[in-house]
């Protein structure tokens, strides 16, 4: 998606437990892909711009959040905030896109939890 670039930015919740496997995950990819990745960390809601900020500053090509409950919970808000940074962001959840982010790598959390209920019923049906 940008062919240009040649440095991306990973942000995770410092918090969370899978937050140094996610950042271990992502190195090895941006070093797969020949780019170089510099992980951004956001704990709270207030520590958002700040990051998007600091993306431009860094002059990476784009940003990838890391699917934590605290980034889901903002997804609005961080789409928003790639919008007015003008950052190419990717996230996990369509909403994030409804809400005007650049794309997303899975599904409608809707639909999911449409489908789980689904399956449970047809397993409980026999």
């Amino acid at each position: 998606m940008l062919p240009a670039a040649t440095a991306v930015a990973f942000v995770v919740n410092p918090a969370s437990s899978s937050a140094k496997g996610a950042s271990a995950d992502a190195h090895s990819a941006a070093q797969t892909h020949g780019l170089a990745l510099h992980v951004l960390e956001a704990g709270s809601e207030r520590d958002f711009a700040t990051v998007f900020a600091k993306v431009r500053e860094l002059k990476a090509g784009g940003l990838v959040i890391d699917p934590d409950q605290l980034f889901v919970n903002h997804s609005e808000q961080l789409a928003q905030l790639a919008l007015h940074y003008a950052v190419p962001t990717i996230f996990m959840y369509r909403d994030f896109v409804a809400a005007g982010g650049l794309m997303s790598f899975g599904g409608s959390l809707n639909e999911l939890y449409g489908l789980a209920g689904a399956y449970t019923g047809r397993i409980l049906k026999g």
